[in-house]
């Protein structure tokens, strides 16, 4: 929004150093996002046009005898409006003009145009600067006086540019910034006259406004204003809606438009001629109902929609637009002012359904003073007489819906010091208060009761009051003080270190980390074959079909994130995402963490020759998962088949584990399922881990306890067997670590062969088995004693043929 410094001065007496002012704004909480001056250039004076006559080399140009008020000049002018007799700016040789656009710069010297010498410029308010567009010459008051510097009827100006938060819709004026200046500065702050010194005659006005639906206006004021002569505004009126950004159209709208930017209420002027039936009714409209708003667009209505009507049709969207068919023209002499409070929800939905927004309807979405009203009224009115003339037609017509509502703060003071850490006086804070508009009753030593103005919609608790008193007394008045240490828990007890740990495991093992909503469509919800209609979550209040249902697992995410990689052309992948879960059972809803881990392309995409083009494989995966679980020191977790008719199961192809921790089953692995991915572009198997991370976090890990290196060497034996292909490893592995061998330090397969030359159904297996001693070196004798032992138990116990 931008603000007129020269405007601001007619209400505060305000310090004219801008860089000050804005720092004082800001500090304050209204932002300056822009400064800009306005200043006539030097050697730019009021000039009488004596004579017009046809330049003779060309169609489109004059010749103009110019009066500076002690020389004549002739002048080549190129406007249509420089008719003799007129008031206009002449910029004499040697002045220089800048061009706002672009910002160069054009001294003016004695020249010829066409042949013919011009001895100046005449100027039009672009030219100056003064305006981002004309039509013409800027024409000036007939009562000018030639050879006065233009600068003494257009005083330079600073516009401030303001950022206004939506909760303070009172800045949304001068008057507004004014108040909380005057606040802030302690100053003195007057308001401009409203007085009406006209008497309407006695009428019968009962009939000319009807609010039929009051939820949505609970005020709405006309009155009605005969005789009004349509006309240009004063200059100064239009110099100052020029510097804002606005248009000056005639002097009805200008002031309907000065006095919304005044008192931050905006108002209409309806022809009363074009009004059917002369009254105003205010409703919902019907569905379908159409209307042609004044910047010439037909918009299709609903119920939701408020309208101002005629005894017909409607004659503008309420809050937000003016109709076509009502606005003020050239032959306009009867008007009907309206001035009104509009509900702003219905305001601002209406406004985003139509797509129109306008500076009413920004207003009223974010609330007008409702008491403000009548004042806005009365200065429009006042303002009209002057301006346009007229007679006052009727007395104001107030139909209210409901009566002032006065809110009222309790306020204690030391509550207020301790929140802002600020040592402030009992009476400096209720003086901050009165400033603001507030009225204080019930004051003693300890507290009082604030009743803040009823343009202050924001303010509401002690909170807001203290927000108030810093802004006011000033943030920098905020007391210095060393940061004081709080001894807070240990960081063991932090839930969020163990997650934040596990998930920097993962990124250290290679994989990359994603994101995704937690909001899905009700086919994703249910890709996930463990889910069903009655365990996924609905969102009552859902953005859109896309996001009706909380997510059930991390695998519809990571599907698509993949998809998405692959789509672009990255094959290479490994991702994990950590993330809350949902779901439901009948009445209980349980939410819960869970990892999921893709792995799909080439294993070493960075290297040369053969091994470039290795793919990822089950024992990729589940090499991977053993690691991070090992490096988390997660105890005894073991993988098991995973069942067919397990509902996990269609998630995998054939190769598939689970993976269990105790007695539970907390995480699946294995290679997606041809359904998951037939509708990707992927050349290389997908592998999946999911893990229910809340159960494996719960689970109590043991103390991490030291043990010292044996300083002795180790000795290495193999075993080599045949068994049936449906011998799992594990087995073999935990029949060895039940022995209980001397000396065994560590055990691990390292070969897995099979073909034909074995037998069909087949495999051998071969394991390493290292013997160390903690106190010598032992001897050949003793491991083979020891392994031999080993070996005799695993051909008796275990079925397989030692090779």
């Amino acid at each position: 929004m931008k603000i007129s410094l020269s405007w601001i001065k007619d209400y505060i007496a305000i310090d004219p150093d801008a860089a000050n002012l804005a720092e004082k704004l800001t500090m304050a909480g209204i932002e300056v996002e822009g400064i800009a001056k306005f200043a006539v250039p030097e050697g730019v004076v009021v000039a009488e046009i004596k004579e017009r006559r046809p330049h003779p080399n060309a169609d489109k140009l004059s010749i103009c005898k110019v009066w500076d008020g002690s020389i004549e000049h002739s002048v080549v002018c190129g406007a249509r409006n420089c008719d003799a007799g007129s008031k206009v700016p002449l910029a004499r040789l040697g002045a220089t003009l800048t061009d706002r656009k672009t910002g160069e710069k054009l001294t003016i010297a004695r020249r010829e145009i066409r042949k013919i010498p011009s001895e100046g410029m005449l100027c039009s308010a672009e030219e100056l600067g003064m305006d981002e567009k004309s039509d013409g010459l800027l024409h000036l008051p007939e009562d000018s006086v030639p050879g006065t510097a233009l600068s003494e009827l257009f005083p330079s100006d600073t516009v401030f540019d303001l950022e206004i938060t939506p909760n303070r819709p009172d800045l949304l004026s001068h008057i507004g910034i004014a108040r909380d200046l005057a606040a802030i500065c302690g100053l003195d702050f007057s308001m401009p006259s409203a007085a009406i010194f006209a008497k309407a005659p006695p009428a019968d006005n009962s009939q000319l406004v009807s609010v039929l639906a009051q939820e949505l206006c609970p005020r709405y004021t006309a009155r009605i204003v005969r005789g009004v002569k349509i006309g240009e505004s004063p200059e100064w009126m239009k110099d100052r809606l020029r510097k804002i950004g606005l248009r000056p159209i005639n002097n009805i709208v200008d002031i309907t438009n000065y006095v919304l930017f005044e008192t931050g209420q905006p108002l209409h002027a309806f022809d009363l001629s074009l009004l059917k039936g002369g009254r105003i009714v205010v409703r919902k409209a019907f569905r379908g109902e159409k209307i042609k708003t004044l910047d010439g667009t037909v918009h299709e209505l609903d119920e939701s929609n408020l309208v101002i009507c005629d005894a017909e049709a409607p004659v503008a969207l309420a809050g937000i637009m003016g109709g076509e068919g009502s606005g003020i023209n050239d032959s306009t002499s009867d008007l009907l002012i309206e001035s009104a409070y509009f509900e702003p929800s219905n305001i601002r939905a209406s406004s985003r359904r139509l797509g129109i927004s306008s500076d009413s309807s920004h207003r009223f979405e974010r609330g007008v003073d409702i008491e403000g009203v009548t004042f806005a009224s009365n200065r429009a009115l006042s303002l009209i007489l002057e301006l346009a003339g007229g007679q006052v037609a009727s007395e104001l017509v107030d139909i209210r819906a409901r009566g002032p509502v006065q809110t009222e703060i309790p306020c204690r003071f030391a509550k207020i010091k301790s929140l802002l850490g600020m040592d402030i006086s009992n009476d400096e804070m209720a003086g901050i208060f009165k400033r603001l508009g507030c009225r204080i009753k019930d004051k003693d030593e300890e507290k009082c009761i604030v009743m803040p103005p009823s343009c202050r919609l924001d303010l509401f608790s002690e909170a807001d009051l203290s927000e108030e008193v810093l802004r006011i007394h000033g943030i920098s008045e905020i007391p210095i003080e060393p940061p004081r240490a709080v001894c807070g828990g240990l960081i063991e007890d932090d839930a969020y270190i163990e997650i934040e740990k596990f998930r920097n495991s993962l990124v250290d093992a290679g994989l990359s980390e994603c994101l995704n909503y937690s909001f899905f469509d009700r086919d994703s919800a249910l890709l996930d074959p463990r889910f069903g209609e009655r365990t996924i979550l609905p969102i009552s209040n859902p953005l859109s079909k896309d996001s009706e249902y909380m997510r059930p697992s991390l695998l519809s995410g990571m599907l698509a994130t993949v998809n998405r990689n692959i789509s672009r052309g990255s094959s290479d992948l490994a991702l994990f995402e950590m993330g809350a879960v949902f779901s439901k059972d009948g009445n209980v809803i349980t939410e819960k963490l869970e990892l999921c881990v893709a792995m799909s392309g080439r294993r070493h995409p960075e290297r040369y020759s053969a091994e470039k083009s290795e793919l990822y494989d089950f024992y990729d995966i589940k090499g991977l998962v053993e690691s991070i679980l090992d490096l988390n020191m997660l105890p005894g977790w073991k993988f098991e088949k995973l069942p067919d008719d397990s509902p996990a199961s269609r998630i995998f192809t054939a190769q598939k584990l689970a993976l269990r921790i105790g007695s539970e089953f907390l995480g699946i692995i294995g290679e997606a399922a041809r359904p998951l991915v037939k509708n990707m572009r992927i050349k290389a198997p997908l592998y999946l881990a999911i893990f229910d991370m809340s159960a494996i976090f719960a689970i109590k890990k043991p103390k991490l306890q030291f043990k010292a290196f044996s300083q002795y060497p180790s000795t290495r034996r193999d075993i080599a067997l045949e068994a049936d292909s449906t011998l799992e490893n594990s087995a073999i592995e935990s029949f060895v670590a039940r022995q209980k061998t001397p000396f065994l330090e560590k055990f691990e397969i390292f070969d897995v062969f099979s073909d034909g030359k074995i037998g069909k159904g087949r495999k051998s297996l071969a394991y390493s088995f290292h013997y160390r001693s903690m106190d010598k070196t032992l001897t050949d004798d003793e491991v083979n004693r020891i392994h031999d032992g080993l070996r005799a138990k695993i051909a008796k116990e275990l079925p397989v043929q030692l090779r």
